[in-house]
């Protein structure tokens, strides 16, 4: 039997964790640029960063939020991802209430969309 760190617990290696708490464990990770440990070789990257060990410099080329943004609406961007929502008593014209767009290349798109570059205001 491998026990392996994973989230803070041992756990049997393929296998699902231990029922007991043996004791508590830190993953042996090789994280780099602020990156945090969360088991067995996986690190959790912060922006701006990407790799199993956080050691390739992401750089986004969509501008930091969409630049048409939609009437009657709240914005929230984080990383390459902009959630779009409707302020209250307001929708899409199909009915959706918030989308998310993703930076593709150099703008963003409405990943649930069949015209992706439309961003259609909250009527």
């Amino acid at each position: 039997m491998i026990l392996s760190c994973r989230s803070g617990r041992w756990g049997i290696k393929n296998g699902a964790p231990t029922a007991k708490t043996i004791q508590h464990c830190e993953g042996a990770c090789a994280c780099q640029n602020g990156g945090i440990c969360n088991g067995e070789n996986y690190c959790h990257c912060p922006k701006g960063y990407a790799g199993v060990h956080c050691e390739k410099h992401q750089t986004y080329a969509c501008p930091e939020e969409p630049p048409h943004l939609p009437k009657n609406s709240i914005t929230v961007c984080r990383g390459d991802s902009c959630e779009v929502e409707c302020e209250r008593g307001f929708a899409f014209s199909d009915g959706r209430s918030r989308v998310l767009l993703k930076c593709v290349g150099t703008s963003y798109k409405d990943m649930m969309s069949t015209t992706p570059n439309v961003y259609p205001d909250c009527l």
